[in-house]
């Protein structure tokens, strides 16, 4: 029996609602996820990268400005969270063989709030 892969918005909405995650397959088109492998690859050796360790990509490269809403996932997100805010976005890099590398640091917010947050990974190669 094949496995389930909800492909419509609706689906995609339940499948989170459901399980915690959705996967957006080709969430970026294959020419905008090859500059974003370009780009990565030039900033690991980058100064201003290291310096910030990965963090706050929007002051490095305008490239990344693009990731804001221009990827398959934005309407499932602001579905979840209509009035949705970025908070963060970073680079995590782990080389071939490199072994694991820690997510993130938790985060305390006081604003008096409740908060929700969805973390959004893209990954610019396959899993192995």
């Amino acid at each position: 029996m094949a496995a389930f892969r909800p492909t419509t918005l609706d689906e995609r909405e339940k499948h989170f609602r459901d399980h915690g995650y959705a996967i957006v397959p080709e969430a970026v088109p294959s020419d905008y996820l090859a500059e974003l492998r370009r780009a990565t690859d030039g900033h690991l050796t980058d100064p201003r990268y290291v310096a910030a360790q990965g963090r706050n990509l929007l002051a490095i490269d305008s490239l990344f400005e693009r990731m804001i809403d221009g990827h398959a996932a934005m309407p499932l997100l602001e579905r979840l969270i209509p009035d949705l805010q970025l908070l963060a976005m970073d680079i995590r890099t782990c080389p071939p063989g490199g072994g694991g590398m820690p997510w993130h640091p938790d985060i305390d917010f006081h604003s008096g709030k409740s908060i929700v947050s969805i973390n959004t990974a893209l990954y610019l190669d396959d899993l192995t």
